[in-house]
């Protein structure tokens, strides 16, 4: 459950850094859309990250952390770096 608060927080400028994080630690990892999309857990498909990565797609809480266990770091470690 995600309350008003904290959908306040999980903003628009937020999401841009999260999508060009999200995008330098896959690219680091020299690891494809499709990759990052088969790794076990990860609910999402190649589209959606990609939108995600453009900032055109917020994730949401679930999506996003099954994201980020996939590329091997935390959601808290994401936003900590976007702020």
């Amino acid at each position: 459950y995600i309350n008003k608060k904290d959908e306040n927080f999980l903003n628009m400028s937020t999401s841009k850094s999260i999508g060009q994080i999200l995008r330098r630690i896959r690219r680091e990892k020299l690891w494809t859309l499709q990759k990052t999309c088969e790794e076990p857990d990860n609910i999402i498909d190649a589209a959606r990250l990609s939108r995600i990565e453009s900032t055109n797609s917020m994730p949401s809480l679930v999506p996003g952390y099954k994201i980020a266990k996939a590329l091997g770091v935390k959601v808290e470690d994401l936003f900590n770096e976007a702020e």
